[in-house]
């Protein structure tokens, strides 16, 4: 019952007090519509609902630690060689996973760093999300340096007027081209 009022005060809060940004922010800033945005809450809070039913395996945990000390005393006593955790052959089976398995430990990036959302992109959409934003950004600048050149060819002034410009919408295209890039 609690989830509830929770949810349709959220919804309230979205259809009437955050005003829908006007179409020149929607697409130079990437502005949301507020009904969007609520719309994409509700869906991931009903895939987090269906997927909390099922159980999984496993591959990949992130563990936090209270102190720096106790993460680094955790290594410590994790630490293993590529070939003792391969052929599963710690230094001590105490700090055996389920006192079977030999981790392999690491130290991860900061969680602030982390992109939790696309935790489970395959590689290969990864590498070709990378390679379409490269191809665009090599198009965007042999595009932005044939401009300056027609610029200069008509006039100085032009040619100062072109690169400002290019200037101002470039960070915009970069913002926009790495919103949909995984990384």
């Amino acid at each position: 019952c609690e989830r509830d009022t929770h949810s349709s005060s959220m919804e309230t809060y979205f259809v009437n007090e955050i005003p829908i940004p006007p179409l020149w922010k929607r697409i130079l800033c990437c502005a949301s519509d507020p009904n969007k945005i609520l719309s994409k809450i509700k869906f991931h809070e009903e895939q987090i609902k269906e997927l909390s039913k099922a159980d999984f395996d496993a591959r990949k945990v992130f563990i936090t630690f209270e102190t720096e000390q106790a993460q680094r005393k955790a290594f410590e006593l994790l630490d293993a060689s590529g070939w003792e955790i391969m052929h599963n052959r710690g230094k001590d089976d105490r700090y055996r996973f389920r006192g079977e398995t030999v981790l392999s430990v690491i130290e991860p990036d900061e969680p602030s760093a982390v992109r939790w959302q696309e935790l489970n992109t395959p590689r290969k959409e990864r590498i070709c999300g990378a390679l379409i934003t490269t191809l665009i950004s090599f198009g965007l600048i042999g595009g932005a340096g044939c401009l300056v050149y027609l610029a200069r060819k008509l006039a100085t002034a032009w040619q100062a007027v072109t690169i400002a410009a290019i200037n101002i919408v470039t960070p915009l295209v970069c913002k926009i081209l790495t919103k949909y890039e995984s990384h």
